[in-house]
Parts: C-alpha cells; sequence; structure tokens
C-alpha cells in the first residue's frame, strides 16, 4: 500500500481530463457496462436542509477493460450550486488512493452521457438546450466535438444568455448559437431538447404541443422542464441505472413519470419508429470512474497533484 493519496485540485483535474470527444466514448462504455451488468452502483440523497442536498454515490465497474471502484460526493445548493470530489479505490484492497476535486468532471461526464445518447439517436434538426450555467457549456463543447453547428440557448434573464453568446464565441466557435428568451420558440422544431435549469425552479415548463413527435429529450434536471405527461406519452423511456430512477421515482422526485423501459446503454441501439424518446440519465459514477481514471492517470504521467500522508 502506497504511504500517499494522490490529491488533484480542480483545476488538475479539468487540466488532464479527456476531451470531450473521448468524454463522450468513455459515457457510452459506462452506460453499456451498466446495461450489461458489469456495474455495480448505490445512490445515497440526503438533505441537510430544505434546499440543499448531498449525495453518496458508490461504483464499482468490471467491464473488461477496467477494474475500477469509488465514490462520488456531491453536494448542491442554490447559494453555492454544484460541489464535487471523487474517491477512487483500490478495488481488491479498499483502500482510497486518489482523491480529485470532481466539479468540472461532474459537469464533462454529464454532458458526456448526454452525447452519447446525442450520437446514437438524436433525429435532424438544431439542438436546444435549456439552461445557462455551468452544464449549458459543458453541452456546448460537447456538441461542437461531435459536429453539431446549430444551436439554441434559452435563458431566464438577459444577462445571463450574453454571457453564454460571448463565452461561446471564444470557446466553441464553430457552432452557430441562437438565443432566446423565449422557451417555446427556442424548443420549436428541436430535434434534441436538453433542459438543465436549476433544482427548484418553476419557470421553465415545457409543454407537449411545444415538441417534435420525434423528438429526443434529455432532461438533466429531472422532471422540472419535461413533466410526467410528456413522459408518459413517449415511444420510449430510458435511464442510466433503472434502480436509481426507480428509488428517486418512489421518493417523489420524477412525478408522473412512468417506469422505465430500458437502460440508457440498451437505448442507445433502440430503432427509432418515429416517436419521442425520453432519457433520464439521474447520474451514475460508472462514467466518473472511468473519465477519473483517464484523467488520474494522465496527471500522474505529467508528475501533476500533490502527494498527501495518510
Amino acid at each position: 500500500m502506497s504511504p500517499f493519496i494522490h490529491y488533484l485540485s480542480e483545476a488538475d483535474a479539468l487540466a488532464y481530463a479527456p476531451q470531450p470527444a473521448e468524454a463522450v466514448d468513455l459515457a457510452e462504455r459506462a452506460l453499456r457496462a451498466i446495461a450489461a451488468g458489469k456495474v455495480t452502483l448505490a445512490h445515497h440523497v440526503v438533505k441537510s436542509r430544505p434546499a440543499t442536498g448531498l449525495s453518496a454515490i458508490i461504483g464499482i465497474v468490471a467491464d473488461g477493460r477496467a477494474d475500477l471502484a469509488g465514490q462520488k460526493w456531491v453536494s448542491e445548493s442554490p447559494s453555492a450550486g454544484v460541489s464535487a470530489q471523487l474517491l477512487l479505490n483500490d478495488p481488491e484492497t479498499g483502500v482510497l488512493h486518489t482523491i480529485l476535486g470532481a466539479r468540472g468532471l461532474t459537469g464533462l461526464r454529464t454532458a458526456a452521457v448526454s452525447g452519447a445518447c446525442v450520437r446514437a439517436l438524436a433525429p435532424a434538426g438544431p439542438i436546444a438546450i435549456v439552461g445557462t450555467g455551468l452544464q449549458c457549456r459543458s453541452h456546448l463543447r460537447m456538441l461542437e466535438a461531435l459536429g453539431h453547428r446549430d444551436v439554441r440557448v434559452a435563458y431566464r434573464r438577459q444577462g445571463s444568455g450574453e454571457s453564454v453568446r460571448l463565452w461561446a464565441r471564444e470557446h466553441t466557435p464553430q457552432i452557430r448559437l441562437e438565443l432566446f428568451g423565449d422557451l417555446r420558440d427556442a424548443v420549436a422544431d428541436a430535434g434534441t431538447v436538453i433542459t438543465m435549469v436549476t433544482r427548484g425552479s418553476t419557470s421553465a415548463h415545457i409543454e407537449d404541443a411545444w415538441l417534435r413527435p420525434d423528438a429526443l429529450l434529455l432532461p438533466v434536471d429531472f422532471a422540472h422542464c419535461i413533466g410526467g405527461p410528456i413522459a408518459e406519452r413517449a415511444e420510449l423511456v430510458a435511464t442510466d441505472h433503472p434502480q436509481t430512477y426507480e428509488d428517486v421515482r418512489a421518493h417523489g422526485g420524477l412525478p408522473g413519470y412512468p417506469a422505465a423501459s430500458m437502460a440508457s446503454g440498451a437505448a442507445l441501439d433502440w430503432q427509432r419508429r418515429g416517436g419521442r424518446i425520453v432519457i433520464q440519465n439521474i447520474g451514475n459514477a460508472a462514467g466518473d470512474l472511468l473519465i477519473a481514471e483517464v484523467t488520474c492517470r494522465a496527471a500522474r504521467d505529467a508528475g501533476a497533484g500533490v502527494h498527501l500522508a495518510r
């Protein structure tokens, strides 16, 4: 056992993280491993305050190419947003060997999981993003890497929309970005709609009639924008981890949502018949672990990070 724990700060983790296209490949691998039963997951959520949640997401991946174990510890609140750390353990001994700042990696992983679904299932047409925060930027990077060019972003405040425009001009110049203050206009005729408003928001509800009948819907924010009636009428409802999905449903986190038909990893091979697809990727540690493993290897090779005495 090493006498040290390798620590990567938030900045270190982002500096050595995989590029978006590679992250999409890793996310797809994670989704397929979950669907194939090669991942063990546990997801526990508690609240320290009515609007502040703490999540422990534990994962073990044994997909034939990796043997990984670890936990992501996440907090989310209206005042501080999302904070995350990843703890990596030796799967044989259980001993902790690496700690990473993981807020940025969480954004990368979330966008990469969406990217795997977009790559496999998105119909032709513009892609609409609802929300302007960290996840919006991560998704813009991912969409540019996958070759998508026509992207719309719906904003609530003019200032936040303009901030995204300026950021995208510098960081994702190949994307033809359109900003919409009206949510209905943003999602009209969009082939894919990805929603990522702040948890607890009630100001971005999307009506069924606004959406294309064949749209791919990726509600990163659970049911805040894409409500149960839309999911109930979808051709397919899938989720990254069916057990976690059912736990969230049982505790009222997805009001009106039906049971999922299959895991997202299996849905990647779904033969579309023209109806809507709703994919609720709740969040799973498998994608985090695969992305973190690549990040840590690159950082170790570069001599980055700090060694903490046990």
